[in-house]
């Protein structure tokens, strides 16, 4: 009744409580603790029990079972002299010095064909956090609504986010996920009397997989990659180049199948251990860290010298893995010998870097491909000889939506496009100016 809520409000109204709680949206850490949903990880092992997650995650992904041994001797062993394998643990493992390195959340899509191992490295990561399965375990689908990512992030900040099967999710959502789990917050939204919700805020490490780059989803509806969303998920193909799929090393199994298996097997009986044991040395070190990203730069610059800025800024990820797969080996976390996380995540950086094309921005890289195609595409049928010859088009006029002029000196052809053409339609999508510089550059475009 109404005179029993009036006293309970007076009640609250007046009470002067002797401590209080700290109520918090996402994992990860909230000074200086490691807030997981079933436990705090504190300095020298303290209880603190004056933060808790609110969160409205049906469960718990963050579970665990066997024994870190157990997991170290299968799923952690395995992974030493796989490149890709590696990677995927130590970006795992990475996620927990996004706040401690200052760096913006971002993350890996292995690409390449079915039955590659591609998901067997996510489970493999995957069991670093929780149970290393995709049905009930901690990898989650990309089939998935922007707003249900959302939530899944706030869920893995400061952790490991694993999304499967790219190719299930509509190109739209996938355009919209790119930038917004790099960006760390969520959708601005009015609850229903029209004020503002609370944004949802998250750093995570983002692990994926498909059989198709970013650049080549976003194409089934037109849409190209902008260099944001190349910086913020970067793809890296999943085949080692050794004909053995994803590995390099099948430490004595037969076939590349039966190998996975082992890999799938392991990490759905032992989990949840690794991360845990990471955070305990990272918490009770946490003043070590305070110049990490000084560190991490100084491993990217050697990473990537004289590259691009685009570049650079995706190496400080690949460096952080780096520091945190070494500093894993040296803390007994990982039975690796020392340099092995160093050695394999710079294959995997090369890697990408040849897959992308090199080291220069990619806009200029996407510049020169689109113009280079238009020449292919159109180079007879829409540019008229300079001079009457014997082309039968020439002939007859047919050189409808003409984009510009052709000539061949001393055996090369030359294209003479028209000013407005150059800017509406072979560089559209660009700044004109911008691709004329690039062009030039690079010896394509020749002014005057």
């Amino acid at each position: 009744g109404k005179r029993e809520r009036d006293l309970l409000f007076r009640y609250l109204n007046s009470s002067q409580p002797a401590r209080r709680i700290l109520q918090v949206a996402r994992t990860g850490w909230h000074d200086g603790t490691f807030v997981l949903p079933d436990k705090n990880i504190c300095p020298n092992g303290v209880l603190n029990s004056s933060i808790i997650l609110n969160n409205s995650a049906n469960n718990n992904p963050y579970s665990q079972s066997g024994s870190l041994d157990a997991w170290r001797e299968t799923v952690g062993a395995m992974a030493e002299g796989n490149s890709r394998l590696t990677l995927a643990l130590c970006a795992s493992l990475a996620s927990v010095f996004l706040e401690l390195a200052g760096q913006e959340s971002g993350g890996f899509n292995f690409i390449g064909s079915s039955s590659t191992g591609k998901t067997t490295a996510l489970l493999a990561a995957a069991s670093v956090w929780g149970k290393g399965t995709s049905a009930d375990g901690y990898t989650r689908s990309w089939r998935s609504t922007s707003n249900a990512l959302e939530v899944l992030a706030a869920v893995h900040s400061d952790s490991l986010l694993c999304l499967d099967e790219l190719a299930q999710a509509p190109a739209q959502v996938v355009a919209e996920a790119a930038y917004m789990l790099g960006n760390g917050q969520g959708k601005a939204r009015a609850n229903q009397k029209g004020n503002a919700r609370p944004i949802k805020h998250w750093r995570c490490m983002i692990l994926s997989s498909g059989e198709q780059s970013l650049e080549a989803k976003l194409r089934e509806e037109n849409k190209r990659a902008h260099a944001g969303q190349a910086v913020r998920m970067v793809d890296i193909p999943a085949d080692a180049g050794c004909g053995l799929g994803l590995f390099e090393n099948l430490h004595g199994h037969m076939t590349p199948q039966s190998f996975a298996d082992a890999i799938r097997q392991a990490a759905a009986r032992n989990y949840g251990h690794a991360a845990r044991e990471f955070i305990q040395n990272v918490v009770a070190q946490r003043d070590r860290f305070k110049t990490l990203h000084e560190e991490v730069s100084r491993v990217a610059v050697a990473m990537a010298k004289k590259a691009d800025a685009q570049v650079q800024r995706v190496a400080k990820r690949f460096a952080l893995c780096l520091i945190a797969g070494e500093l894993a080996t040296n803390w007994g976390i990982l039975p690796w010998k020392p340099g092995s996380a160093t050695s394999a995540i710079r294959t995997c950086f090369n890697a990408w870097l040849s897959y992308r094309g090199g080291a220069g921005a990619t806009e200029d890289m996407q510049i020169i491909r689109q113009v280079t195609l238009f020449i292919e595409q159109h180079g007879i049928s829409r540019f008229q000889p300079l001079t009457p010859n014997s082309d039968p088009l020439f002939e007859s006029g047919a050189y409808h939506n003409r984009a510009g002029f052709r000539d061949t000196k001393n055996g090369r052809v030359i294209y003479y496009v028209l000013l407005e053409s150059f800017a509406s339609e072979v560089c559209k999508g660009f700044d004109a100016r911008k691709a004329a510089q690039v062009l030039r550059g690079a010896g394509i475009l020749t002014p005057g």
